[in-house]
């Protein structure tokens, strides 16, 4: 495991460990240690050794959930530090950011036009993963971007391809700008940040800059959303 392997591993686990109550967490595995939400005061108790650094979630924090949280969530269990990476750089691979049916679509949001929705929001609670829709470089994660609200990554996929990811809470932007991602890594989780009325992720694809619906240019790239 590389050291920015760890420090993501790290970022979720904090998270988890901030937003306990709220995302319903029973305990937490990382790194042959174990922590409990009920006792938070006892801190990281050490486990036996399971044989092999994955057994022992060297490689991945587990966290288990004692219900999940609301409509669309993914639990939380046994994500890779390694931030999830199925596919390598330079496959084309296109992936869906969340597992996650959508919320509302791209395109006007009233009768007259005055108002228009540029991307596909996807209904998930909050602190459920976010995958990077295919590789790319980070070029923004931090806050509010080109007019976009709450906490926002930007990726580059290249020949003028663009997707953004937005509504994250703070804490939850788990890659920095600069850094190259592939297709399927864990970059952020979903939160409710700016102008957000619930827990879901904003997704938008750009096209030489211009907002594109997202929808269809996933379903054509074989990563249907929702």
């Amino acid at each position: 495991m590389t050291g920015a392997d760890q420090a993501k591993g790290d970022a979720i686990v904090s998270y988890a460990m901030e937003n306990a109550e709220r995302l319903s967490v029973d305990y937490i595995i990382w790194r042959q240690h174990i922590w409990f939400a009920a006792s938070p005061g006892q801190g990281w108790q050490p486990m036996e050794d399971r044989g092999s650094p994955t057994a022992n979630h060297m490689d991945h924090p587990h966290i288990n959930l004692t219900r999940v949280p609301g409509p669309g969530a993914g639990v939380l269990s046994c994500l890779l530090a390694s931030a999830v990476q199925p596919a390598a750089f330079g496959t084309g691979q296109w992936v869906a950011p969340l597992d996650a049916p959508v919320r509302s679509s791209y395109g006007p949001r009233d009768l007259h036009g005055q108002t228009f929705h540029a991307g596909t929001d996807l209904a998930a609670a909050c602190g459920t993963p976010i995958y990077a829709a295919a590789e790319g470089l980070v070029t923004y994660a931090a806050g509010p971007y080109r007019g976009l609200t709450g906490n926002v990554v930007f990726l580059d996929h290249g020949n003028g391809v663009e997707t953004s990811y937005n509504h994250m809470d703070d804490g939850g932007t788990l890659v920095r700008p600069g850094e190259h991602v592939a297709a399927g890594q864990v970059i952020a989780l979903v939160g409710n940040s700016g102008n957000s009325t619930g827990c879901h992720l904003h997704f938008g694809v750009y096209l030489g800059g211009q907002h594109t619906d997202p929808e269809p240019f996933m379903a054509a790239a074989g990563a249907p959303l929702g």
